[in-house]
């Protein structure tokens, strides 16, 4: 259509449109109209040709839009199309231009009429709403939205690296609003060292990343990967900073994530380096261990509220007379699915995650209800050991607790030995210490457990009311190979007839560590050689022991 051909007055309105409006017969003669809008690009506005266009056209779009304006062409409907590419202005930027056509009749044949509009500051705003989505605000790496979008198309062969920064919050404190980024540019830098950057990085929350790695590994190399990784990483942070931060290292087989829940795999393992062991593989007995870690940790409060946890009793007998005068209450858990339970996995589960003084008062109930049955049935009056963990001391109704129970069970509280672990703690804070004196105010009776072992506190010897100490059976064993040791439970047991404690011998397996300690003058003792745990009900039938 030939631009002189129409009315200057209709130009003119053409110039005042935001878009520009062109025209192409079938011959790609193209015209354009709004000089306003085509000024911008380095083409003429009277007789150009669409090879013209495509020339300005972003390399990576141009095969592209030939071929739809070639399929177009071909069709005789009036169909109309839309699509958006790249343009390159007489500036040299590329701007995004959305081209509208559409097939009309003209002189017997066809043509085709439009519109151009530049669209980039929408499509530009597109594309930052889009990497803001999928990247990491503070670091700008790619975020667990991205990570979740990507997983189900890794390569089955490789590996997944999940890192923790183990001390973050700690970091956060002493460094301030840095932390993280010295953290992650510190991780950054290791994993190039490392990996010679064929990795996929991903920032899945505060403190855990997520590496994809494309190459076949097995566990060990798995394993030494991380352990390079680690060594690199511990480095950069002594260079950078007189503070260091762990990391905590887990890798995963790409084979074995579950694309359908990754997020719980991904914490369970981050959470795990954190808190148990790192570096590990999430595989062979490593999984199954990881598996039943959290397994054990879902199932926890459900198995204290429901009573599912019960105890074992351990007689504590007297050396000289064999007479049973205590019974220790051991934590046992039979789950119906994962079989027995160790206290050794279990209660420093409970401690993490603040179910310990429920589990110790669970224990207690048990512990009380046994007193009570016992007493109906046997003559003697013995004494039942409760352990205590010093964080439960820490808690204000603690007291109240305790004696809410046996008043419950109407058990006198003179009975009740409370053994406290982690004695260490007794320096750091003195309510425990505070809160044993008021204990013993209400007559109960107070050990300290696993003394001779790790941080035990000595002071405790000398601030508290104590009835009783329990030597741990990792001294006692020293004893057994070393005179030296064995002459320092000499001693403690002359401190403890002085002193009025009650000293007991814990892990007494054989009938030579009986006559020895026996013989060193060790008051009470308790472990395998004499009695094993047992349920509450074998001990309810055995009348002739006490």
């Amino acid at each position: 259509m030939d631009k002189q051909a129409l009315p200057q007055a209709l130009l003119s309105l053409f110039d005042t449109a935001s878009e520009g409006l062109w025209f192409m017969s079938d011959d790609n003669v193209v015209q354009f109209y709004n000089n306003s809008f085509y000024q911008q690009f380095a083409l003429s506005t009277d007789y150009s040709t669409l090879d013209d266009w495509l020339a300005l056209v972003h390399p990576e779009d141009r095969e592209r839009l030939a071929q739809e304006v070639d399929g177009h062409q071909k069709e005789q409907s009036s169909t109309r199309v839309k699509t958006r590419y790249r343009v390159k202005n007489t500036s040299g930027r590329y701007l995004w231009i959305e081209a509208t056509g559409v097939r009309v009749e003209y002189q017997g044949g066809f043509a085709m009429v439009g519109s151009h509009k530049n669209v980039s500051e929408e499509v530009f705003l597109n594309q930052y709403l889009t990497h803001m989505a999928n990247h990491d605000s503070e670091t700008g790496l790619l975020n667990r939205h991205q990570f979740l979008q990507n997983a189900p198309k890794l390569n089955k062969n490789g590996w997944i690296l999940v890192c923790c920064l183990t001390q973050l919050q700690r970091f956060q404190r002493r460094v301030g609003y840095d932390a993280t980024g010295q953290l992650s540019s510190t991780l950054v830098s290791t994993l190039d060292d490392v990996l010679n950057l064929r990795y996929g990085l991903y920032r899945i929350s505060a403190d855990v990343f997520v590496v994809t790695m494309e190459q076949e590994l097995d566990d060990e190399k798995a394993y030494s990967l991380m352990s390079q990784i680690e060594a690199v990483f511990q480095q950069g942070r002594m260079c950078s900073t007189t503070l260091t931060s762990r990391l905590g290292l887990g890798a995963l087989p790409v084979s074995d994530l579950d694309v359908t829940h990754p997020l719980e795999q991904i914490f369970n393992l981050s959470e795990y380096t954190r808190l148990v062991c790192s570096p590990v593989t999430y595989t062979g007995q490593s999984q199954r261990d990881i598996d039943r870690h959290f397994a054990i940790q879902d199932a926890l409060e459900a198995a204290i509220d429901t009573h599912q946890i019960v105890i074992a009793l351990q007689p504590i007998v007297e050396a000289s007379t064999g007479d049973l005068i205590s019974f220790e209450a051991l934590a046992r858990w039979e789950h119906p699915e994962l079989g027995s339970i160790s206290p050794a996995e279990f209660i420093p589960i409970a401690e993490r995650l603040g179910h310990i003084h429920a589990l110790g008062l669970l224990v207690l109930e048990h512990a009380c209800q046994y007193l009570v049955m016992f007493d109906s049935t046997h003559n003697a009056r013995p004494l039942v050991n409760v352990n205590v963990s010093a964080h439960q001391l820490l808690k204000a109704s603690f007291v109240d607790d305790v004696c809410e129970i046996v008043a419950r069970f109407g058990v006198s509280p003179s009975r009740i030995v409370l053994e406290v672990t982690e004695s260490y703690l007794l320096d750091e804070d003195p309510t425990i210490t505070t809160t044993l004196n008021e204990l013993h105010i209400h007559d109960f009776k107070l050990s300290i457990d696993d003394f001779g072992a790790g941080m035990s506190a000595i002071t405790s010897l000398f601030k508290l009311p104590l009835y009783q100490v329990k030597l741990d059976k990792a001294l006692i064993h020293e004893a057994m190979r070393r005179d030296a040791c064995l002459k320092l439970i000499t001693h403690l047991c002359e401190f403890g007839r002085t002193h009025n404690i009650s000293l007991v011998a814990e892990g007494v397996e054989t009938s030579a560590m009986f006559n020895t300690l026996t013989g060193v003058g060790v008051p009470y003792l308790q472990g395998y050689c004499l009695y094993k745990p047992c349920s509450p009900e074998v001990w309810l039938e055995k009348r002739a022991l006490v």
